[in-house]
Protein backbone atom coordinates (compact mmCIF):
# COMPACT_ATOMS: atom_id res chain seq x y z
CA UNK A 1 0.00 0.00 0.00
CA UNK A 2 1.34 2.70 -1.16
CA UNK A 3 0.31 6.10 0.17
CA UNK A 4 1.46 10.08 -0.19
CA UNK A 5 2.10 12.64 2.62
CA UNK A 6 -1.04 14.74 1.49
CA UNK A 7 -3.39 11.53 1.84
CA UNK A 8 -1.89 10.17 4.80
CA UNK A 9 -1.97 13.64 6.38
CA UNK A 10 -5.50 14.24 5.61
CA UNK A 11 -6.35 10.57 7.25
CA UNK A 12 -4.43 12.11 10.29
CA UNK A 13 -6.58 14.68 10.22
CA UNK A 14 -10.23 12.88 10.01
CA UNK A 15 -9.34 11.67 13.48
CA UNK A 16 -7.91 14.81 14.45
CA UNK A 17 -11.52 16.57 14.06
CA UNK A 18 -13.31 13.75 15.65
CA UNK A 19 -14.62 11.67 11.78
CA UNK A 20 -14.98 15.05 10.28
CA UNK A 21 -13.08 14.71 6.54
CA UNK A 22 -12.31 18.51 4.81
CA UNK A 23 -11.00 18.83 1.83
CA UNK A 24 -7.18 19.83 1.71
CA UNK A 25 -6.66 22.79 -0.33
CA UNK A 26 -3.82 25.32 -1.05
CA UNK A 27 -6.31 27.91 -2.31
CA UNK A 28 -7.44 30.87 -0.06
CA UNK A 29 -11.23 30.34 -0.15
CA UNK A 30 -13.72 32.53 1.22
CA UNK A 31 -15.67 30.03 2.92
CA UNK A 32 -14.53 26.88 4.51
CA UNK A 33 -14.96 23.80 1.76
CA UNK A 34 -17.60 21.74 3.19
CA UNK A 35 -16.95 18.93 5.54
CA UNK A 36 -18.36 15.63 5.25
CA UNK A 37 -18.42 13.41 8.21
CA UNK A 38 -16.82 10.07 7.34
CA UNK A 39 -16.72 8.07 11.03
CA UNK A 40 -18.73 8.32 13.71
CA UNK A 41 -16.92 10.77 16.80
CA UNK A 42 -16.86 7.49 18.81
CA UNK A 43 -14.66 5.90 16.82
CA UNK A 44 -12.08 8.54 15.92
CA UNK A 45 -11.71 9.31 19.77
CA UNK A 46 -11.19 5.22 20.30
CA UNK A 47 -8.24 5.52 17.34
CA UNK A 48 -7.05 8.47 19.39
CA UNK A 49 -6.85 6.75 23.01
CA UNK A 50 -5.15 3.94 21.01
CA UNK A 51 -2.52 6.22 19.61
CA UNK A 52 -1.74 8.41 23.13
CA UNK A 53 -0.59 4.76 24.22
CA UNK A 54 2.14 4.50 21.83
CA UNK A 55 3.23 7.72 23.68
CA UNK A 56 3.35 6.30 26.85
CA UNK A 57 5.67 4.44 29.11
CA UNK A 58 4.80 1.34 27.67
CA UNK A 59 4.82 2.27 24.75
CA UNK A 60 7.47 2.68 21.77
CA UNK A 61 7.88 6.03 21.07
CA UNK A 62 8.38 6.86 24.86
CA UNK A 63 10.33 9.89 23.85
CA UNK A 64 8.13 11.84 22.04
CA UNK A 65 5.90 12.55 25.26
CA UNK A 66 5.78 16.64 26.07
CA UNK A 67 5.54 17.56 29.30
CA UNK A 68 1.70 19.43 30.34
CA UNK A 69 0.18 17.51 27.09
CA UNK A 70 -1.08 14.55 25.83
CA UNK A 71 0.39 13.70 23.00
CA UNK A 72 -0.73 10.91 19.91
CA UNK A 73 1.49 9.48 18.06
CA UNK A 74 1.00 6.42 15.27
CA UNK A 75 4.31 3.79 15.27
CA UNK A 76 6.35 3.64 11.39
CA UNK A 77 6.30 0.25 10.02
CA UNK A 78 9.48 -2.18 11.96
CA UNK A 79 12.67 -1.60 9.98
CA UNK A 80 15.78 -3.90 10.35
CA UNK A 81 18.96 -1.08 11.29
CA UNK A 82 22.33 -2.73 11.32
CA UNK A 83 24.37 -2.49 14.27
CA UNK A 84 28.40 -1.90 14.56
CA UNK A 85 28.20 -5.04 16.67
CA UNK A 86 28.15 -7.78 14.56
CA UNK A 87 27.99 -10.36 17.24
CA UNK A 88 24.07 -9.19 17.52
CA UNK A 89 23.65 -8.29 14.30
CA UNK A 90 20.29 -6.49 13.20
CA UNK A 91 17.93 -5.02 15.65
CA UNK A 92 14.31 -3.97 14.85
CA UNK A 93 13.82 -0.14 15.20
CA UNK A 94 10.29 1.55 14.68
CA UNK A 95 10.00 5.48 14.33
CA UNK A 96 6.97 7.57 14.77
CA UNK A 97 4.89 8.82 11.40
CA UNK A 98 2.20 10.84 13.36
CA UNK A 99 3.25 12.95 16.37
CA UNK A 100 1.29 15.54 17.90
CA UNK A 101 -0.34 17.35 21.13
CA UNK A 102 -4.04 15.87 21.26
CA UNK A 103 -4.73 18.82 23.66
CA UNK A 104 -3.57 22.24 24.70
CA UNK A 105 -1.46 22.64 27.38
CA UNK A 106 -2.81 21.10 31.10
Amino acid sequence: LNVTALQLAQAYSVLAAEGVRRPVTILKRNAPPAAVRIITTSAALKVRAMMETVVSREGTARLAEITGYRVVARPGPPRKRPTADTQRGATWQSSPVWCRPATRAL
